[in-house]
């Protein structure tokens, strides 16, 4: 079990909240099921005193206090509201203190919209440039059986030059890269490289990519409306029938139903 924390104020935009606890909702719902994903998540809106907070939409919703001593080491990802309220949450320093204690132990950190600058102001800057937009962040929790996988990039016994290559393998996976070129960047050689990466993530360079790829192509079956054509080529399968020929090897179904089972509403 998971444990997701989202910041709020009174006055934040409540729409891209409730993606967000949607989501997460949904990932539950198809961990039950069995589907693909063994993890499991818990949701909870924090706010400065807790009790009931107004969205700027008047909504009113039930919130836990940040002063409750919740065990922020446990928190997996935390996301920071944004809304017409933000300016206000500026002047609070409570809120401000707790996310600089809290944005250090956690190991996602996502503003929403204007939450960049309750960040900035805590003096915390995850990203650089402007915020990811939302779609991204909520693609790293769709659940898909490639995810898993990918993830293990991100645990401890995964050498510096091995995660490298790996992040770099992720950001060019949409490009014809091969193999050769991920041993460059990780400064070995190309025999060195297969056998420690092999090791130290449980699959070769090429399954990497190739697992890569199809978290690409599953979340964009999920999140878009682009043809599955289309998809194979932004994500670097090529075609529309390779890519359901390995939908079906990998998933025993095609492209069309995973998105038919997949699809976020509102997406």
């Amino acid at each position: 079990m998971k444990t997701i924390g989202i910041a709020v104020f009174d006055g934040f935009s409540l729409p891209e909240i409730a993606r967000i606890v949607e989501s997460f909702e949904r990932a539950n719902d198809l961990s039950e099921r069995g589907r693909h994903t063994p993890d499991c998540y818990r949701v909870h809106l924090l706010s400065s005193l807790g009790g009931r907070i107004a969205s700027s939409s008047a909504v009113l919703v039930w919130t836990e206090s940040i002063e409750t001593g919740r065990q922020l080491d446990d928190l997996h990802a935390l996301f920071v509201a944004g809304g017409p309220g933000v300016s206000h949450a500026l002047r609070d320093d409570v809120l401000l203190a707790w996310l600089r204690r809290a944005c250090a132990l956690t190991g996602y950190v996502f503003p929403v919209d204007e939450g960049h600058l309750l960040l900035d102001a805590a003096g915390f800057a995850p990203y650089t440039g402007s915020p990811p937009r939302m779609s991204t962040l909520l693609a790293q929790f769709v659940p898909n059986p490639f995810a898993e996988i990918i993830r293990r990039n991100e645990t401890n016994n995964v050498s510096e030059k091995i995660q490298s290559s790996a992040r770099w393998l992720e950001a060019n996976g949409h490009l014809q890269v091969g193999v050769d070129e991920a041993a460059r960047m990780a400064q070995m050689s190309e025999r060195n490289f297969l056998r420690r990466f092999k090791a130290e993530l449980g699959v070769t360079p090429s399954d990497y990519l190739l697992y890569v790829r199809l978290d690409m192509s599953c979340r964009m079956l999920a999140e878009t409306t682009l043809p599955v054509g289309s998809i194979a080529r932004r994500c670097g399968i090529g075609s529309g029938g390779r890519l359901a020929k390995l939908f079906r090897k990998h998933l025993g179904k095609t492209p069309t139903a995973y998105r038919a089972n997949h699809r976020r509403p509102g997406a």
